[in-house]
């Protein structure tokens, strides 16, 4: 906790300074959207995922928490191919299978018991940085976790074509897996959240730098080139500011 406490301190000392982000160039109608996005947090969201982290002990939720993960790894596994990541389509797929046989579905992350490779992300923004659409500003929809607008088309091209489990599971299925993985997702988010709170800041300042950074992070770990941000945290992957931001799980 200590040590997650400095790295969000690290965020909100940086955010005092990071008002105007050229990143941000729509920072007046994003904001409006993130008003909108946290007053549906604070009466729906957040009081289910109170309830839920009440009554669900912490095995059963990082159970959920990999099952999801692996339901996410046919699509890095497509979206590895059209990246041309041979390696990396052929470590998600070995995930996949282990995972999906040994792994109970997924609930059990083999990782460690059999040395598997280690989960990454991979998804259609990341492919459309990998071609090219490295720069990308903030753009926040109603509804949706905060990304840049690449981000979001990218979402939308893996929601409708890229991801696999659009063709194997019917449109109830899709929200099912959907609200469960937010419910999940917000409910270990909680502590961060209180622990934020406590410190007088923008809030959404310290979202949209924690958003950036992570992303600009992942892309930089995949081999993509992008501009530095002011904070990096590539000596410390055990937590990721952005992670404790992190609204939406794949």
């Amino acid at each position: 906790m200590i040590k997650l406490s400095s790295l969000i301190l690290g965020v909100l000392l940086l955010a005092g300074c990071a008002g105007n982000n050229p990143a941000d160039p729509y920072e007046k109608y994003n904001r409006k959207v993130y008003a909108f996005n946290t007053t549906l947090d604070e009466v729906l969201l957040k009081p289910v995922a109170t309830g839920y982290r009440a009554v669900t002990p912490n095995l059963v939720r990082d159970g959920i928490g990999n099952a999801i993960d692996n339901l996410t790894e046919p699509r890095n596994m497509v979206n590895n191919l059209l990246q041309g990541r041979i390696t990396a389509f052929l470590e998600s797929t070995h995930r996949f299978v282990f995972n999906s046989t040994f792994g109970l579905g997924g609930l059990v992350d083999l990782t460690s018991t059999f040395k598997l490779p280690e989960y990454k992300a991979s998804d259609f923004g990341m492919t459309l940085a990998y071609y090219g659409w490295e720069e990308s500003s903030y753009f926040l929809l109603p509804f949706l976790p905060p990304r840049t607008f690449r981000d979001q088309v990218g979402l939308g091209v893996d929601v409708f074509i890229t991801d696999p489990r659009v063709y194997v599971m019917d449109v109830k299925g899709e929200v099912i897996v959907a609200v469960v993985d937010n419910v999940n997702a917000r409910s270990n988010l909680l502590e961060a959240d209180k622990l934020s709170k406590k410190i007088s800041l923008d809030n959404y300042v310290f979202q949209r730098e924690s958003v950036l950074q992570h992303r600009n992070n992942q892309l930089r770990k995949s081999g993509i080139d992008v501009p530095d941000q002011s904070y990096n945290d590539e000596d410390d992957d055990e937590f990721s500011i952005s992670d404790i931001a992190r609204q939406n799980a794949q």
